[in-house]
């Protein structure tokens, strides 16, 4: 096993939490601890236990204390001469022998480097044989991690995860020290909490032994458990690694190696570090052992280290390997591997601040050598496409490119932004990677999801799968795609939540910087939200020029910093085949972006104070590329999109390079006929954001033509069988009317004769669309003609329960002899079939005519509200009957179609207006409020505003002024106060 493959092997342990840390007396020398053998040798010194009597060269040399020979004790006289002593002290409670122990190795003594290092290591437990609190004592914060454990009785006490477990006692519990022979022997009677807890341990975790050498009892002792357990439960293979770290200037014998490593224990000797790893760690404060252990410990904690070492494109490839599974990678994961120095992902484009940086990255990118290869795949597997480094003013930058043409991922994606579902079907059908069909399946067909079984039946294959591989990410989309499920059929998923996030808590270390973005953008995007919103408000400042300065340096670097963000996201969450498209989240990470992009379009960004002298950075507006076109459509609300379009008074957007108008509008034919063939509830929404991006674009009548067409068929193809898809897309036929109405495209027509259907007409009054309805057929009213007459004549001949209220909704579109036609139904029928919220527009726009049998129409109306009244006090309606009836009477007396009115005179205590009409004399005009529609109505009429004028003295002038001042009046109370109520002098002075 060669030295490198035995560091990654510790470090894998480390991020499993699975290393333990065996410290031994060679650690504390380093903080003049003395050693066992030490404490030994003042035992022997007090028995007189020496080897002098035995020695061969007494007669030889000079003897002494400094003699090797004469402390030279086996490992059974290292245990016996404690015990010898202990036999032979007579003090009470053996005081001597405890006294030894306490002035031998009871010294002042402070923690050293390695002690640190190994907490800075943070194993999942440290078992030490020191009797020292060198570890505990530390000033290293990691130590409050750790409960302290040297009786078996701490074992029950503490609750704790981890633990510095003194097997051998504490120096600071004389009672607990276990160093002559009978503890030894007793040791599995007395501690038998303690030896099974390490025995445990040594079942499934990797033992890193420091400071102890090979010849070491307490090494062996261990090693006898290491080899009793694996024959006990014979397992020999797949078991964890242990290791030691030996400081030798020569390579240990092969025989030793291999009689170590069949206990399951191998040496790493200082002596394989690398020359660069002892350099970095020449000034630490241990001596010329403690300083290889230290350096040992070191390359173990700092990955860095690698880099000191191993070519470049090696390492990457090491640490990059953990996303093998994924199709995408967060390009917030990839720098937690390896930071490439400081960088800014702006898009796809990845900008470095350190040249030295960018140059090394640069050497790998531009070369197509195998390993390189691997790793510009990595990077544009995180969407990084080019990588640039500005120096001087000037960008360098290169392309990052590869060869994916066999990518499936890819190619479906392509499919994706061309709305081409069907071809995506035929495909997904073919392939066996289930995360692939179940997402486009979950974005497609959404709606069948609980209809049929296909989804369920793949959600099973998908888990049938999970048993043959050990795949975390497989795991992980499983329970993505099983959420979804059960949301469509509106089960509580909170435990399924639950679930994914403690997946990734139980995961290592390292697999959890590999998870740290899909843990995000699942249950925690609000710091990246923050992040984004602080920049789309410089950006919006900028463009708005909220501070009056002049703008200097790059107008878009705030919008594609944003950017960055979102295409992390969005390349993540779709080429990770993540079935969130149809949750909030998606619309909430785009959200500042795409109206950052909207901003840029603001007629305010080039005015005054951002060019100074004709100096300055004059503000650009974003061109809008592929991928922005997709998000616009499919990942914001329609209502916010059509609000920022006005508040940012967008006259027109601007396209990229990369699409033009006629890859658009193939795109919209695609995403028509899988409007048809799917009926996705969620694209209703879409095809309105699509039409709201289409109408600010440049385009010409016969591009204009195709939209309509492609609507016209989305219409025409819906007719009878799925009315309900059609009234759910009538406020994106309804913008597209108000946009291109005046461009006279005769397939206006064609959609008008198609909506002139009595089905569609009842579905949008059911599902309340029936005012967009209206709209766009009044609006097409321009647009009729034989055709539309006929369908009109059809509804005539019928016999439909809904007939005069469809026929009064279709009003606008007939002929002159179906207005006659439709005047005598209404008449013959007493005005019976008419409501009253239609006979003010049946006169208003003269297919009836006021007359007697028009006002007996309202004044029942009014009665029969006024009886209701006295019946049931407290009830009133909604709209008010009784002020309804009455404001329509007076607006078809003000605009000429009813010449008398005094019928309403009675009801003054109904409606304050017919009060003033009727007794403006002893009128409160303090009642009167501009911003009411009535009172406007009123004063729009000179006959009723002279009146107003004659008693301006009685109206609430200071409220109205107060509201101007306090910036909440409306402009139709500037105007009165301005031009009628204020004189030359007081409007100077407002």
């Amino acid at each position: 096993m060669k030295f490198k493959e035995k560091i990654k092997d510790i470090r894998q342990a480390k991020e499993n939490n699975r290393l333990v840390i065996f410290v031994g007396a060679g650690v504390s020398k380093n903080s003049n601890v003395p050693t066992w053998e030490e404490l030994i040798k003042v035992f022997a010194d007090k028995l007189q236990y020496n080897n002098c009597k035995k020695c061969n060269f007494k007669n030889k040399i000079k003897c002494g204390d400094k003699c090797s020979e004469k402390y030279n004790f086996s490992q059974d006289e290292f245990l016996k001469i404690p015990q010898y002593y202990y036999d032979m002290d007579n003090s009470k409670d053996k005081q001597k022998y405890k006294n030894i122990i306490k002035d031998t190795l009871g010294i002042q003594a402070k923690s050293n480097e390695i002690d640190e290092i190994i907490l800075e290591l943070l194993p999942d437990h440290i078992i030490t044989t020191n009797y020292d609190t060198l570890i505990e004592n530390s000033n290293n914060p990691n130590t409050r991690l750790y409960k302290n454990i040297y009786k078996d009785e701490d074992l029950l006490k503490q609750n704790n995860s981890h633990y510095i477990i003194k097997m051998h006692g504490d120096i600071n519990d004389l009672n607990s020290i276990v160093l002559k022979e009978s503890d030894y022997i007793s040791y599995s009677q007395k501690h038998v909490l303690m030896e099974t807890k390490i025995k445990s341990l040594l079942i499934d975790h990797t033992f890193l032994f420091v400071g102890y050498s090979l010849n070491d009892y307490n090494l062996k002792l261990i090693l006898g458990w290491i080899d009793y357990l694996a024959k006990e439960n014979n397992v020999f293979e797949e078991r964890p690694k242990n290791y030691i770290i030996q400081i030798d200037n020569k390579s240990t014998e092969k025989y030793v190696e291999s009689y170590l490593e069949s206990s399951n224990v191998y040496v790493i000797n200082t002596n394989d570090l690398p020359q660069q790893v002892n350099n970095k760690n020449k000034d630490i404060n241990l001596g010329y052992y403690g300083k290889k252990v230290y350096s040992c410990l070191d390359y173990i904690l700092d990955s860095s280290n690698d880099f000191l070492v191993e070519p470049l494109v090696d390492v990457l490839l090491e640490k990059f390997k953990i996303f093998n599974d994924f199709k995408r990678i967060s390009y917030e994961d990839l720098i937690s591997f390896y930071s490439f120095g400081r960088t800014k992902l702006n898009g796809y484009m990845m900008e470095f601040f350190d040249e030295y940086e960018y140059n090394k990255i640069k050497k790998i990118v531009t070369s197509n050598e195998i390993k390189e290869l691997e790793i510009k795949k990595i990077l544009r597997k995180a969407v990084i496409v080019y990588i640039y480094f500005i120096i001087n003013h000037k960008v360098d930058h290169v392309k990052i490119i590869i060869d994916d043409e066999d990518d499936i991922n890819q190619e479906l994606f392509s499919l994706y932004l061309d709305n081409n579902y069907s071809e995506i079907l035929k495909k997904t059908s073919l392939s066996k990677d289930y995360k692939l069909r179940i997402y486009y399946y979950y974005l497609i067909k959404h709606d069948d999801i609980i209809k049929n079984n296909d989804y369920k039946d793949m959600l099973i294959q998908m888990k049938n799968t999970l048993l043959n591989n050990n795949s975390i990410y497989d795991l992980i989309v499983y329970n993505l795609d099983n959420i979804a499920y059960k949301i469509s059929k509106y089960e509580n998923v909170d435990k399924d939540w639950k679930k994914i996030e403690q997946i990734i808590n139980q995961l290592s270390e390292r697999e959890q910087k590999a998870y740290k973005f899909m843990k995000k953008i699942n249950f925690g995007i609000k710091d990246n939200l923050l992040s984004q919103q602080v920049l789309f408000e410089k950006l919006e400042a900028t463009y708005l020029n909220k501070d009056g300065s002049t703008y200097w340096g790059k107008p878009l670097v705030n919008l594609l910093e944003l950017q960055g963000y979102v295409y992390d996201y969005y390349f993540y969450f779709k080429f990770n085949n993540l079935t969130l498209d149809y949750f909030s989240n998606p619309n909430k990470y785009c959200t500042y972006y795409l109206q950052a992009i909207i901003c840029t379009y603001t007629p305010n960004k080039n005015r005054k104070s951002d060019m100074f002298l004709g100096r300055g950075t004059k503000l650009q507006e974003y061109e809008i590329n592929e991928y922005d076109l997709d998000l616009f459509i499919k990942y914001t609300n329609s209502k916010d999109l059509k609000n920022w379009l006005n508040t940012y008074n967008v006259k027109e957007l601007k396209l990229d390079e990369d699409i033009n108008t006629e890859q658009i509008l193939i795109k919209f034919k695609n995403y028509c006929i899988s409007l048809i063939e799917f009926k996705n509830i969620f694209m209703y929404n879409q095809l309105h954001c699509f039409i709201l991006i289409l109408s600010k674009l440049s385009l010409n009548i016969e591009e204009k033509k195709v939209i309509l067409i492609e609507m016209s068929n989305v219409i025409e193809k819906c007719l009878d069988k799925f009315n309900g898809l059609i009234v759910k897309i009538l406020d994106s036929v309804l913008l597209i009317c108000r946009e291109f109405i005046n461009d006279n495209i005769a397939e206006f027509n064609r959609i008008l004769v198609n909506l002139l259907d009595c089905n569609v007409i009842k579905e949008a009054k059911a599902r309340d669309t029936i005012n967009e309805l209206e709209k766009i057929i009044d609006l097409l009213c321009k647009y009729k003609d034989n055709n539309v007459f006929k369908k009109i004549d059809l509804i005539f001949e019928s016999n439909i329960e809904d007939k005069f209220d469809i026929l009064f909704i279709i009003r606008k579109n007939f002929s002159n002899n179906q207005k006659k036609r439709y005047r005598n139904m209404l008449i013959s029928s007493d005005l019976q079939c008419v409501k009253n919220n239609q006979i003010f527009w049946l006169v208003y726009e003269e297919l009836l005519f006021s007359d007697e049998n028009i006002k007996d129409k309202y004044i029942k109306t009014i009665e029969k509200e006024i009886e209701e009244r006295v019946k049931q006090p407290n009830k009133r309606t909604f709209p008010d009957h009784i002020e309804e009836a009455i404001e329509s009477c007076i607006i078809l007396n003000l605009i000429g179609k009813m010449d008398d009115i005094s019928f309403l005179k009675k009801y003054q205590q109904y409606s304050e207006f017919i009060e003033f009409i009727f007794n403006s004399d002893n009128f409160d005009y303090s009642k009167i409020n501009i911003k009411n529609y009535m009172w406007k109505n009123l004063i729009t009429s000179k006959k009723y505003l002279n009146i107003i004028l004659k008693h301006k003295r009685d109206l609430n002038i200071d409220k109205l002024k107060q509201a101007i001042e306090n910036g909440y009046a409306t402009e139709d109370e500037k105007k009165f106060l301005y031009r009628y109520l204020t004189s030359d002098e007081e409007l100077w002075k407002l």
